[in-house]
């Protein structure tokens, strides 16, 4: 629950920010609001999961909506500003540059890959999927910085750090 109610606060507070400084019209106000109002309902899920409350009929059908939720949140009407680079989930950044060693560290994921978890919904354990996002980090010379464009077409991914094959068997 933690995690999105500092989520809620800082997209609240980002909104209060951008209405102040006047760089927000409707439509972006009303994706900022829906945002805060979908964070809200994740933190009363969350709270009552850890609670061991049992969930509602209405709890699952958000669960089970919310890429629809999302979606819609991120979209604009009328307006195509991605290519088809921005639609992939594939994405590369570079998150510390050592100029003594000219080298960059890498971070990148790929498309997610699907995965199946058992939870227990009401005594009864059910079966559900979802995705998640296989990770990689990576050593790479300054003057070979990947663009998003490259490393989607990276036929052949570095190995994933150690540490992540505790949780990503």
């Amino acid at each position: 629950p933690e995690c999105f109610a500092r989520l809620q606060k800082l997209v609240d507070m980002s909104k209060t920010e951008l209405e102040k400084n006047a760089f927000l019209n409707e439509i972006v106000k009303q994706k900022f609001e829906q945002f805060s109002n979908l964070l809200d309902r994740l933190y009363n899920i969350a709270k009552a999961e850890l609670e061991n409350k049992e969930l509602t009929d209405e709890d699952y059908d958000f669960i089970m909506d919310i890429g629809d939720a999302l979606k819609n949140i991120e979209s604009f009407p009328g307006a195509d500003y991605t290519t088809e680079t921005d639609e992939s989930a594939a994405l590369i950044v570079d998150v510390h540059t050592d100029p003594n060693t000219k080298q960059v560290l890498e971070v990148g994921n790929d498309v997610p890959a699907v995965f199946f978890i058992i939870i227990n919904v009401n005594g009864r354990k059910q079966i559900f999927t979802g995705g998640i996002y296989d990770y990689y980090e990576f050593l790479q010379p300054m003057d070979k910085r990947l663009t998003d464009e490259e490393w989607q077409k990276l036929s052949l991914k570095p190995d994933k750090p150690e540490w992540i094959e505790y949780f990503s068997r």
